[in-house]
């Protein structure tokens, strides 16, 4: 059993170190809900330095933060849930991390953090019920995302969306590109504006803190504030 364990969490290290290093090569977008991406834990983004000082947040909402505790997602008990019920697990642990943030910060860095999540989140924030509503995303579109991010049959865990650590970066590309495609030119121009200012963070500093789902995302690389993001290109389309 001990060894069970171990090799439990090996694979579920591997996993989102795989899956947080393809994530910040993409771009994309989401927040408040469980998409069919891996989402990093807000609250481990919350501590991220360059994030911090994008935000402008100051000494004593910074000694808040780091007394947060981040909870990963208990993954034993995931195996056991259908596609909707791990979704809505997700979800709500996600809900209530970020809750935890947005009480340290002020109006104007809760408004920046979603903008900084929506980049890390990726394409697979477009499954989220609150950026599909902003978009004004139609049935169709709607199904036609969700027939995207599906798992493919006999994939195995099933912790996300198709394309995600075993089916290679070029997989993942085509996916965003085509998640990108069942959008309107308005929809898309709208995306990328909820997005906000670019900010390139290292993926290292976002390893290891837990995360909800499979898949890919993650901010392009464009220019942040200081601090770890550091400078960058232009955002993926």
């Amino acid at each position: 059993m001990k060894t069970g364990a171990s090799l439990l969490k090996i694979a579920v290290a591997v996993a989102v170190v795989a899956t947080v290093s393809s994530a910040m090569a993409q771009g994309g977008g989401g927040r408040r809900g469980g998409g069919g991406g891996f989402q990093v834990n807000p609250i481990t983004v919350a501590k991220v330095e360059g994030v911090q000082k994008d935000m402008e947040l100051s000494g004593d909402q910074k000694a808040s933060i780091e007394k947060l505790e981040v909870t990963p997602p208990d993954f034993q008990a995931m195996q056991g849930m259908s596609p909707e019920e791990r979704q809505k697990a997700n979800a709500d642990t996600r809900a209530a991390a970020l809750k935890k943030v947005d009480e340290i910060l002020q109006p104007p860095q809760v408004a920046r953090f979603d903008e900084i999540l929506l980049q890390i989140d990726g394409t697979a924030a477009l499954r989220q019920p609150k950026v599909a509503e902003k978009l004004k995303l139609t049935d169709d579109q709607k199904s036609k995302l969700t027939a995207l991010f599906a798992p493919p049959q006999g994939g195995g865990g099933g912790f996300g969306g198709g394309g995600g650590a075993g089916g290679g970066q070029q997989a993942r590309e085509e996916r965003d590109a085509k998640a990108m495609e069942i959008l309107t030119a308005d929809q898309k121009s709208q995306f990328t504006s909820m997005q906000g200012k670019k900010i390139e963070i290292d993926p290292a500093a976002l390893r290891g803190g837990g995360g909800f789902g499979r898949g890919q995302g993650g901010p392009g690389g464009g220019k942040g504030r200081g601090g770890k993001g550091g400078k960058g290109g232009q955002p993926d389309a």
